[in-house]
């Protein structure tokens, strides 16, 4: 992507975060929220090379800081994530960016260090980045990019502007997955399935399995009222965690369809081809129940958005569904 007007989702928005730059009062640490493929590492990369940019209309995509920006070999960007043998980011990368910090930008009028994956730093890494976030440099910024923020120390968000990824309408993941040359049922269809993140509806049109996995997610959804349903989806839940947490998403869409069904709306299902069996499973499910389920399913998702223990929270769930 080669300009921030590219981007889909909240133009206002967007649009005021890149002409800070131009104004000079951009932020000088700023968070990025949200899910995996809702565009926070595409946006943070635009944003990153508009900081640095030495054009007029930044990011320009044609100076010599842009063009090393896109080679990923500009002297005044730094990347941290997650240390190869352990799943945080500890001290020593905090430290790191204290000593490069207080080191003058080599080329640009700016450093910039983007930490991706910011919900793992520790108690620890957070407590030391403060003492930068409360005295930065003026050349520099810093950019946190995470899933959620319910990691993150109070006193760091405080410091921080907080920019929200927006969802997308499913008109615009329509137009975005067929001008990939997906078909119009099929990115219909996706895009409903990705409720409004673009990277997740690129992703599963690209998955040649992934109609098989909706197949099998919605086998083991009904097989919950079934003898020893509950303990065969908590062992598919929790043997591959990211399959898991489509599951779950799969099964707040079908037990949506619950409801559609019970109100005569069959025209705007989500799973149309399961029709035989919604039917069936609202015969024996009040309305009440659906919504109950549904409810109860999307406690689950914002417990695990605030990383809460996924075994407990699916041992939770499907206590009551």
């Amino acid at each position: 992507m080669k300009s921030y007007h590219e981007f889909a989702g909240n133009k206002g928005l967007i649009n005021g975060l890149f002409r800070s730059i131009e104004t000079g009062r951009s932020p000088h640490a700023l968070i990025f929220v949200g899910p995996e493929g809702s565009g926070k590492k595409t946006l943070s990369s635009l944003y990153a090379r508009a900081l640095l940019c030495q054009g007029t209309t930044p990011p320009c995509n044609r100076c010599p800081s842009c063009s090393k920006v896109l080679s990923h070999n500009h002297p005044d960007l730094f990347i941290i994530s997650t240390e190869k043998k352990r799943k945080t980011i500890g001290v020593e990368s905090i430290l790191s960016l204290q000593r490069q910090a207080i080191i003058k930008p080599n080329e640009s009028g700016r450093k910039v260090f983007v930490i991706e994956k910011a919900q793992s730093l520790t108690v620890a890494a957070q407590n030391k980045l403060l003492k930068i976030l409360e005295e930065p440099p003026q050349y520099l910024s810093i950019l946190l990019l995470c899933e959620n923020t319910a990691a993150l120390l109070p006193t760091v968000i405080s410091r921080c502007m907080k920019l929200k990824m927006p969802r997308v309408s499913n008109e615009e993941i329509v137009g975005i997955l067929e001008q990939q040359g997906v078909d119009t049922v099929a990115a219909n269809k996706t895009a409903t399935m990705a409720r409004g993140i673009v990277g997740r509806a690129i992703t599963l049109s690209q998955d040649a399995a992934w109609h098989g996995e909706v197949k099998e997610s919605a086998d083991l959804f009904f097989a919950l009222d079934t003898p020893g349903g509950h303990v065969e989806a908590f062992a598919a839940l929790t043997k591959d965690r990211d399959r898991g947490r489509r599951t779950l998403m799969i099964w707040q869409s079908l037990l949506r369809d619950c409801l559609m069904v019970s109100s005569g709306h069959r025209q705007q299902l989500e799973h149309p081809d399961e029709l035989k069996r919604l039917m069936t499973y609202t015969k024996t499910h009040s309305g009440d129940s659906i919504v109950t389920k549904l409810d109860r399913l999307l406690e689950t998702e914002r417990r695990l958005n605030a990383s809460a223990q996924y075994p407990l929270s699916i041992d939770w769930l499907l206590s009551a569904i």
